[in-house]
């Protein structure tokens, strides 16, 4: 089953809203590592990933140590 980003910020909204808000304080949340509890905002290309796509992520995120300036060998 996929998680979606927008099932994740209902959750978000949620908490925030309406479980926060209704704690008395000193509570504590649990909360386990389910898939669904958890976004990745900024996924990495996976092995799958066309080169064009990998290209522009890693210099997207050229501030990765020992990866220095991404050149591209088409002309």
């Amino acid at each position: 089953m996929e998680i979606t980003r927008n099932g994740y910020e209902m959750d978000k909204k949620w908490m925030w809203e309406k479980l926060i808000p209704n704690l008395e304080s000193k509570s504590v949340i649990v909360v386990d590592n389910a898939s669904y509890h958890n976004v990745q905002l900024n996924r990495h290309p996976t092995s799958n990933a066309r080169k064009g796509e990998m290209l522009f992520w890693l210099d997207k995120h050229d501030d990765i140590q020992g990866v220095g300036p991404i050149v591209s060998d088409s002309k």
